[in-house]
């Protein structure tokens, strides 16, 4: 996973303002059947501390099956908090979006490392408005060289899945 999956987040974790992390379940790497949405080894010991991801970490829906089987919406929120998430996202129900909040702000109640996670995502979750605003202002072209740059990492990350392709094709 390492050489292959994860290779755009480790390239691009300066670029990107925010990644979705998904509900899939990887037991062999976590040695648990928690998705990795709620998973602590996932969003911090992965993303933030081994890949040095600093934007924002936003919940796949959970209101999807596969996550509400596990528990109610109010344990799933507190537990993607918990874990390192910075954005829960609900998206159908009012009400399970209600449910959530009032979780969310009885555990920081009544847990103060809970309530500083939470405060960490919030100054996150600010200094990420702030340069959409900054950014929404007038923007001067990239300069040639930016734009050389980029187009030649690319360019790399697409040659590094061509051979990986080509690896596995060999291999099987």
């Amino acid at each position: 996973m390492w050489d292959e999956d994860i290779v755009p987040y480790r390239t691009m974790r300066r670029e990107l303002p925010m990644v979705l992390i998904g509900h899939a379940n990887y037991p062999a790497v976590t040695k648990d059947n928690l998705p990795a949405s709620l998973s602590k080894k996932w969003i911090t010991d992965i993303l933030r501390k081994k890949i040095g991801y600093g934007g924002l970490i936003v919940s796949d829906d959970m209101e999807m099956g596969a996550v509400l089987k596990m528990a109610p919406i109010e344990q799933v929120a507190v537990e993607f908090v918990r874990a390192g998430g910075d954005l829960c996202l609900i998206c159908r129900q009012e009400e399970l979006v209600v449910r959530a909040y009032e979780a969310l702000v009885k555990e920081a109640e009544r847990d103060r490392r809970f309530a500083r996670r939470v405060a960490e995502s919030a100054a996150r979750v600010l200094v990420s408005k702030q340069k959409s605003r900054a950014l929404k202002g007038p923007m001067q072209p990239p300069t040639a060289e930016k734009v050389q740059h980029l187009t030649r990492r690319l360019w790399e990350f697409g040659e590094q899945i061509r051979l990986a392709t080509i690896k596995q094709q060999e291999l099987a």
